[in-house]
Parts: C-alpha cells; sequence; structure tokens
C-alpha cells in the first residue's frame, strides 16, 4: 500500500465520516456549549485514526466506504460518551448542592 492509497482510501474517508457526523450532532443540538473546534478536532482525528487501522478486517469490502462508516461510528461514540459524562457530573453537582444546603437530593 503507498502513501496515496492510505491517504484517499482510508484517512480522508474516516475524517469525513468523524466530521459528517459531528455536523450532524450540531445540527440537532448535541453539541451544547461553544468548544467546537476541540470537539470537531477530537471526531476528525479520532475518525480518521479508526478510518485507518480498523479498516484491515473490512478488505474485501471497499475501503473507502468502510472507513467512512467507522469514522461516523468514532463520532456517535464520542457523542454519546460526552453526554454520559455530563449528565453524571451534573447529577453529582445536583447531589452535593442538595447535601449542602441540608435538603435531600
Amino acid at each position: 500500500m503507498d502513501f496515496i492509497e492510505l491517504v484517499t482510501g482510508r484517512l480522508l474517508p474516516g475524517a469525513a465520516g468523524g466530521l459528517a457526523w459531528f455536523l450532524v450532532g450540531l445540527r440537532f443540538g448535541r453539541i451544547r456549549n461553544d468548544m467546537y473546534i476541540r470537539k470537531g478536532s477530537l471526531e476528525i482525528a479520532g475518525g480518521m485514526i479508526v478510518g485507518t487501522f480498523v479498516v484491515m478486517p473490512f478488505i474485501p469490502l471497499p475501503q473507502y466506504t468502510v472507513a467512512f462508516l467507522l469514522g461516523a461510528a468514532w463520532s456517535e461514540v464520542i457523542q454519546r460518551t460526552r453526554k454520559a459524562v455530563t449528565a453524571r457530573a451534573l447529577m453529582h453537582l445536583r447531589e452535593n448542592s442538595a447535601r449542602e444546603s441540608g435538603g435531600e437530593a
């Protein structure tokens, strides 16, 4: 595999999948604060890496399609993880503030 095939067959489609799913999340309000560049960069770079290295078992299929789908899947995993961590942190903040004020959570 040469460098051009690596870039066009795996890196770019994986990044495009991450970017596409990031934009879908942005459109539907899944990304709420203003850290778009940091969050988008994580999803695009992760999509590139996942799309490049995880596509190996799927060699009989078109690599660019699988890399795109893996990049999009990576972005979805990151968005769901971010949502779960935020919900958990907010729950703990509410519990702590309720304890400090003497009320029940």
